[in-house]
């Protein structure tokens, strides 16, 4: 009886392990990119599965094949800009944000604006503005290098 329970709990276990790392994953993110949002330490648990929209808080791999957390700012099809004056227009238009962070065109950069988004691509902004370590300065990202979209956050304290 005890082996049979034993098991059960064994193969339990195991599936919910397996359901665990298949749907989610821990990242812990390194780096002041995201403040306010996430911050240096911080640990993120992000759903590998679904679609993924504007405004998602996303973890991908960057083109030196660290981890970084940012936000799509821009789909497929769709064109980005800079004007001159700051900011930063969608199909012609000023996204919405919760906090209107000041935002410029990188100062060194290879990518030309205004920007139409490749197929299974995104442009990613970092909310920490100033540092231009994002998609202006690097182009878009294809969907095979975003790991997930953030679901949960654990603020590390004090350590």
């Amino acid at each position: 009886m005890i082996k049979k329970f034993m098991l059960k709990a064994a193969f339990i276990l195991s599936a919910a392990a397996a359901c665990w790392f298949w749907m989610f994953r821990p990242v812990y993110i390194t780096g002041n990119r995201m403040f306010p949002a996430v911050k240096d330490g911080d640990l993120c648990v992000i759903y590998r599965n679904g679609d993924y929209y504007t405004g998602n808080l996303v973890v991908y791999r960057a083109d030196d094949k660290t981890l970084r957390a940012g936000r799509i700012a821009a789909a497929a099809g769709q064109e980005i800009n800079f004007p001159e004056g700051g900011g930063y227009t969608v199909d012609g238009y000023q996204p919405a944000e919760d906090i209107a962070y000041p935002t410029y065109q990188a100062r060194e950069s290879a990518v030309k604006y205004p920007l139409t988004v490749p197929e299974n691509s995104f442009f990613i902004l970092n909310d920490f503005r100033s540092d231009d370590d994002d998609s202006r300065s690097c182009g878009c990202v294809a969907e095979k290098d975003i790991l997930g979209r953030v679901v949960f956050l654990c603020r590390r304290r004090g350590f």
